[in-house]
Parts: C-alpha cells; sequence; structure tokens
C-alpha cells in the first residue's frame, strides 16, 4: 500500500478488498441512521415535524421544507408575540426603515441560517454513512470516528459552542444596534438574544466538517490505487464541502448584506445635517464593496 492525498490506497477496485475492511460497517451507519448524531439546528426542526406529523397521523415525518417553513413562520410569530408583550418601539431609523420591522428581518435571517445547518447536517452525516464508513479499511479507524462522532456531537460539546458564539454575535449585534441610534428596549435586547444563539448554532457543525476532514487524513480507505482522486470517496467529499461552502456563502452573503444595511443607515444618521449627501455614503460602501469582491476573487 501507499500513500495519496493524506489517504491510505488500497486496492485497484474500491472496496474490492473486504477481507482488510472492517466487519461490523453496520452498527455505526445504523446509528446514524436513526439521527443519534444531530446538531441541535438539526434536532430543533425535527421535534418541531413531530407535532403536525402526530395531528395528522401520518406514517412518516413531513418533508423538510415543510419543516423549514413552519420554523421560519413559528420564528417570526415569537417575534411579534414579543414585541406585543413588550412593547413594539415606534422609532423609524434612516431611510425609512421602521425599528420593528429590522428586528423581523434579524430573525428571519437567524431562521434561515438554522435551516442551512440542518442541512449541511443532512449532507454532513449521509457522507460519513454512506462513503467515509463503507471506505474505511481499518477497524480502529472505525473505532476513531464513533468516539469522535460521540465526542463530537455529544450536547455538552454543542452547547460550549452555541454559547461562545452566540454571547459574541449578541455583543456584536447590541454594538451595532447602539451604533445606528436604535431604541434599546426589552423587545430588541430579548430579539437581539434570539438572532445570536440562532445563527451560533451553525457553529458546532461547521467545526465538526473541517475537524472530520483534518482527522480522517490520517485513516486508512480503499480507493482507487491507480487514480485515488476517481474514488467515490473523494468525490462525495468535494460534493459535500462544495455544498456547504455555496449554502454558507449564500446565508454570509444575505448577512452581509443586512449588516451593510446597517452600516449605511449609520452613516445617514452621522451626517444628516447637511454637511454630507447620502450620494457620499454610496461611494464609500461602492468602493468598500469592490475592495471586498477583489479580495474574495
Amino acid at each position: 500500500m501507499s500513500r495519496s492525498a493524506g489517504f491510505q490506497v488500497g486496492v485497484a477496485d474500491p472496496l474490492a478488498n473486504s477481507a482488510e475492511a472492517p466487519a461490523n460497517l453496520e452498527p455505526l451507519k445504523t446509528q446514524i441512521a436513526r439521527r443519534q448524531y444531530s446538531s441541535l439546528a438539526g434536532t430543533l426542526l425535527v421535534v418541531l415535524s413531530r407535532a403536525p406529523q402526530k395531528l395528522t397521523r401520518r406514517a412518516h415525518p413531513l418533508p423538510f421544507w415543510y419543516s423549514a417553513v413552519l420554523f421560519v413562520g413559528l420564528t417570526l410569530v415569537i417575534g411579534r408575540l414579543v414585541q406585543i408583550v413588550f412593547g413594539s418601539s415606534s422609532r423609524v431609523l434612516a431611510l425609512g426603515i421602521a425599528q420593528p420591522l429590522l428586528e423581523l428581518v434579524a430573525l428571519l435571517s437567524a431562521s434561515t441560517v438554522v435551516i442551512v445547518t440542518a442541512l449541511n447536517q443532512t449532507s454532513f452525516l449521509a457522507t460519513v454513512r454512506e462513503s467515509v464508513i463503507a471506505a474505511i479499511a481499518s477497524e480502529d479507524d472505525l473505532i476513531d470516528l464513533q468516539r469522535w462522532l460521540d465526542s463530537t456531537f455529544s450536547v455538552k460539546r454543542q452547547f460550549t459552542a452555541i454559547l461562545i458564539y452566540g454571547f459574541f454575535i449578541v455583543g456584536l449585534s447590541m454594538f451595532l444596534a447602539n451604533l445606528i441610534n436604535a431604541d434599546m428596549n426589552v423587545t430588541l435586547i430579548i430579539v437581539t438574544v434570539l438572532f445570536g444563539f440562532l445563527n451560533a448554532t451553525s457553529a458546532p457543525l461547521i467545526n465538526a466538517i473541517f475537524a472530520l476532514l483534518d482527522r480522517i487524513s490520517h485513516y486508512h480507505f480503499q480507493l482507487y490505487s491507480a487514480d485515488p482522486s476517481s474514488s467515490e470517496l473523494i468525490d462525495r467529499l468535494t460534493g459535500m464541502i462544495s455544498g456547504v461552502i455555496v449554502r454558507m456563502g449564500a446565508v454570509m452573503a444575505l448577512l452581509t448584506v443586512f449588516y451593510v444595511c446597517i452600516w449605511i443607515v449609520n452613516f445617514h444618521n452621522k451626517y444628516s445635517d447637511g454637511s454630507h449627501s447620502l450620494g457620499n455614503v454610496d461611494i464609500v460602501v461602492c468602493n468598500w464593496s469592490l475592495c471586498a469582491c477583489t479580495h474574495y476573487r
């Protein structure tokens, strides 16, 4: 055997040498299929789908997108109830943006992050179950993978990561809210906390994806010896990573637009005395956007 691209290469036909493959692959596959390993975002959508499933007496769970739409609707309803119970600010920010509308838009974006995280979890665990486990050629690597899954998807570890990232996002959001002279009332604080911790649900899974890629680089796999990059495992990993990047990239783009809009509002508030025009702000934003595009390119 020889090494290629960090993976141990096996026989010319993938999975042909069954003598080298671990005998007990099915138990771990079954555990993944039964959702023993799940992110908090995925768990939220699964739990949310059970109520209408029982009410409609369906034998099978609701389609994912039903649960996603239900979650978005529930998040917005909670946000609106908070505004009604604790009072909604009548303040209208620059550019005619009402603060209550901005709060609901923030919750909408945060609920989208949860949905995208659940989609990424499905893709991630499907790749592990159908390709990574199937291609493992060492019993020790299989045991190590199971221990890693148990540790990574433990409730304690996920909550720790969510708390750390959540407090950071809440602090940043409160800073931006103060920057645009928003009404710092109880409603805004509750909405900001919801916004921060819903966004933070993506952190454990993103960490897990990159941690797995580093970990399996030391595993032994049965790949095409002539061309390991053409093996199914490499194709699935590439597809999974590409999908995660595209979905999270789209969400980050939306969040960037959201924060840039807040930035514009802040500039408009600051220079609304007539000494500067909004056109100058447009120039600054355009220059910033061009620099950002050049950097990412």
